[in-house]
């Protein structure tokens, strides 16, 4: 078993941060202006929904580690879960944008809810995963800073060009542009879905190559976890404080 991972092993585990940071991308302010203004759900709502997302995401995240740590197959560790995340993953954040279930509050507060919720879940099946890979594919502690720096990289590549496609091409002069959405929609939805593939495909053959030192799950598994945990319930109480009281100024702004 190689200590050291190829460079095109690095390139390929960079190439999959773009899915994450397309699908991040939306669920920043995007997400809650579309719909708060364009489809017209009260920005209480809005902020609700998002913030009970994180909450499953939260308990969803420590859950998926467990598994996926004592998972034992063809596949590995890691890669079943990030191929069943892909397309659902791609179906959930398709349909935030383009379903329109209904039109009175409480339905579309529940199509939020559940279609958010749901790209969470998947997401947690593909990120908590490819996580552990990075550490995983090498021991060589300068090849990892190499391989979380091409990361990065790619990541800011994929949430520069998705932004600036939406900002530039579709949304054109209006943020309400509803169109516009649909289209980021399509052109969002396959970067996830083929950049999670190339990633996938590009690291199985890592997977005979992974090694796992038991001794330090038993160890850190719990502390890590809760790390996660109460990183997650700080982001669900910026979601629901930052992202209201900014959208509250908003309003007030306008309509002054």
């Amino acid at each position: 078993m190689s200590s050291r991972a190829s460079q095109l092993s690095i390139f390929f585990y960079g190439l999959g941060n773009i899915s994450p940071a397309v699908k991040n991308n939306l669920l920043g302010a995007p997400l809650f202006y579309y719909y708060n203004n364009v489809l017209g759900l009260e920005a209480w709502l809005v902020s609700l929904a998002l913030a009970i997302s994180l909450v499953a995401d939260a308990i969803s995240d420590p859950i998926i580690g467990y598994m996926s740590d004592y998972t034992k197959g063809r596949l590995g560790r890691r890669h079943p879960y990030i191929l069943a995340s892909i397309l659902p993953g791609t179906i959930c954040y398709y349909m935030l944008l383009s379903a329109e279930f209904s039109s009175n509050q409480g339905g579309l507060f529940v199509q939020l809810l559940l279609l958010v919720t749901a790209l969470r879940l998947a997401w947690t099946l593909y990120e908590v995963p490819r996580q552990a890979l990075g550490a995983e594919i090498s021991k060589d502690y300068h090849q990892r800073n190499q391989l979380h720096g091409i990361n990065m990289l790619f990541g800011w590549i994929g949430g520069v060009s998705i932004g600036y496609l939406m900002e530039a091409h579709l949304l054109g002069d209006s943020y309400d542009n509803l169109s516009g959405y649909r289209e980021l929609a399509y052109w969002g939805a396959a970067a996830i879905f083929f950049t999670g593939i190339i990633f996938f495909l590009g690291t199985s053959r890592d997977i005979p190559n992974v090694f796992f030192w038991r001794g330090f799950q038993r160890v850190c598994w719990p502390y890590h976890r809760l790390s996660i945990l109460l990183e997650q319930f700080s982001l669900g109480v910026e979601t629901v404080g930052c992202r209201y009281l900014w959208r509250s100024k908003f309003c007030r702004c306008d309509a002054n």
